[in-house]
């Protein structure tokens, strides 16, 4: 006969729970705090400052509809992000310190409900405290609260929490009024987690492991799960209306951004065991902290090395299941962060096999497994586990040692994220195999002015592969340099690579000829980047340049006209109209423009001036 569960230990006490409470929110205050000094890193660049849907809060009324997919807008597939970023831009403008401040408020939030809930299933103190503890200062999880974009996984672990909470909280309810209501409750955090990223797909498959794991019944595990059948199935209903919607809204099956560039359905086999081999090196990473970098390069024997990890993992799953009534927060630690990491192991197109984000859930329960080994070690070791020193238990001393040094580890990997040339220059020195971090290192060298170092940086990213977005980059580069020609045959050779976003390639090869006194050829690349990204401002605004250069004034306008009635957000696109009705002699017109440029964007001292000009002509009031 099978061994029952272990009995549960005695709950903790209100004085442990408000201990356990402000020791964590110290933890995340002390460990992650010093993000509030970053500004926009990594993705943040594309997906928040120049993306002009968070500019007005109305527009989160169009975000279960197909037009932010039809329109590019990043991370269209995930409306409830884009929701929290909307709130972010409402309150804080461009200013990255509100944002980081929310990322860090639901990170606190995750921690501590992983510390409350677990402390209520499992019972005890040092259990539950050491796992929430150990998940709030991981320098694993350091990417994910120091990247505003990525705020994804935080409210992806938030709603998986909580529908969890949800339907325990179902469970014990006496009235059948009362079921419902937390089952339905249950079912809408469950939509906002998939909503949010599409990991929380899989809270159905955790709720099942919880039951059969870790749950202290007796029953066998088919009667848990008869028993709670209708629970799973009104998870899983859930979670597939969401998969049904992203289908409809963006036209493609488990694909949220259309203009990013993710690995072909016809890679997925080999991605698959690529990221199962990333998958067993983030998991020792959760035990031996090190080497930590923003991109991952993939090794030459990655295939073979991934199909070995890929036995490694199911035997170790079968192993832990054979553990589950001796060990059961053990088996549920293994394998809930397997199941969490799924959506991430290929299957799907994702943008890059291995990245710290993907583990923030999934680090979740596999740290639960770390702080189970951990403090059931400690309680069968003599000298360790009974005691005191410093009038303190000394199994405490030793999770406060271990939870110390992971955040100072923390500390040190959250300076790298203070801005983007910081972060690729210790990327690609991390990583020196990665072409992505080569490119982005140029991206943030050009950004900073410095085109010969940035120019050197994507040629060697095209040394390690060829890839479209940096040829686009490459002539970008070369067109600050003012290679002009040079520029354009590589926006070209883009073209006939492909791009993520094809409409931006577009933009940049009008631009490039625009500058080389072809507006009319500029015009055919322009008007077709605007018919593929409605709300991508770039060639309105080039367009209206061209027919300028071609002595069509009222041509420009009219494209600025049409730009702001579709896009009412562009700030440049007033601006741009206001400077050429002032310039065509129609002070009202331009002032007009430029009050509405203010609106959008109130501490620009150029639309301040024209504003101040304009306001002294006669008519122009």
């Amino acid at each position: 006969m099978p061994a029952d569960h272990p009995p549960t230990p005695a709950r903790a006490s209100r004085n442990e729970l408000s201990t356990g409470i402000g020791v964590l929110l110290l933890l995340v205050t002390v460990f992650h705090g010093p993000s509030l000094k970053n500004g926009f890193v990594y993705d943040d660049a594309w997906t928040i400052v120049t993306n002009p849907i968070l500019r007005r809060p109305a527009n989160v009324l169009t975000l279960l509809g197909q037009g932010p997919a039809r329109d590019l807008v990043p991370d269209a597939g995930r409306p409830a992000l884009l929701a929290t970023e909307m709130l972010d831009h409402a309150l804080w403008g461009l200013s990255p310190r509100g944002y980081h401040l929310q990322n860090i408020l639901w990170h606190t939030a995750v921690v501590l409900l992983l510390f409350l809930g677990l402390a209520s299933s499992a019972g005890g103190f040092l259990f539950p405290f050491t796992a929430a503890a150990l998940f709030a200062v991981h320098p694993i999880n350091v990417e994910t609260v120091s990247v505003i974009n990525y705020r994804e996984d935080l409210l992806a672990a938030f709603f998986v929490l909580t529908t969890l909470l949800a339907v325990a909280q179902a469970r014990r309810a006496s009235g059948q009024g009362t079921k419902m209501a937390f089952r339905a409750l249950g079912c809408l955090l469950a939509i906002l987690g998939a909503f949010s990223k599409e990991n929380a797909t899989m809270v159905p498959f955790v709720l099942v492991a919880l039951d059969v794991l870790a749950a202290p019944s007796r029953r066998p595990g088919k009667a848990v799960l008869r028993a709670f059948l209708p629970d799973y199935l009104l998870l899983a209903s859930a979670v597939i209306a969401v998969f049904i919607w992203r289908t409809w809204a963006m036209g493609k099956p488990a694909v949220v951004s259309l203009s990013a560039q993710t690995v072909p359905f016809a890679e997925a086999g080999t991605t698959f065991f690529q990221s199962t081999s990333a998958l067993l090196r983030g998991m020792g990473q959760l035990v031996l902290p090190v080497h930590f970098a923003p991109d991952y390069a993939g090794a030459p024997s990655a295939l073979t090395a991934g199909v070995l990890s890929t036995v490694v993992l199911i035997l170790a799953a079968a192993w832990v299941y054979r553990l589950r009534h001796d060990h059961p927060w053990l088996a549920f630690g293994v394998l809930g962060g397997i199941l969490a990491y799924l959506p991430t192991l290929g299957l799907v197109p994702i943008t890059n096999v291995r990245a710290d984000r993907y583990f923030y859930l999934p680090s979740m329960p596999l740290l639960i497994a770390v702080a189970y080994l951990l403090t059931t070690g400690l309680s069968r070791t003599k000298w360790l586990g009974q005691g005191s020193t410093f009038d303190l238990p000394r199994p405490w001393l030793v999770v406060a040692t271990i939870v110390a040094l992971l955040g100072a580890r923390s500390i040190r990997q959250g300076r790298i994220w203070r801005d983007d040339l910081t972060l690729w220059t210790f990327g690609t020195a991390a990583e020196p195999g990665s072409p992505r971090a080569w490119a982005a290192l140029a991206q943030a060298q050009l950004g900073r002015g410095q085109t010969v170092d940035a120019l050197a940086s994507a040629e060697r990213s095209l040394t390690l592969a060829e890839d479209g977005g940096t040829r686009q980059l490459l002539g970008i580069i070369l067109m600050q340099q003012g290679a002009l020609p040079s520029a354009l045959q590589e926006l070209q050779r883009a073209a006939e690579l492909g791009v993520g976003n094809r409409a931006e390639l577009l933009n940049n090869l009008g631009y490039c000829e625009l500058r080389l006194r072809q507006p009319a050829k500029a015009l055919s690349h322009l008007e077709e980047s605007q018919r593929l990204a409605r709300r991508y401002d770039r060639p309105w605004l080039n367009a209206a340049t061209a027919y300028m250069d071609l002595g069509l004034p009222d041509k420009a306008i009219d494209t600025l006209r049409r730009l702001v009635a579709r896009l009412p957000e562009s700030t440049d696109g007033w601006k741009r109209l206001g400077i050429i009705l002032e310039g065509r002699g129609d002070p009202a017109g331009a002032l007009a423009a430029f009050r509405e440029a203010r609106t959008l964007s109130p501490k620009d001292s150029e639309t301040a001036e024209a504003i101040s000009r304009l306001t002294k002509i006669p008519g122009g009031r």
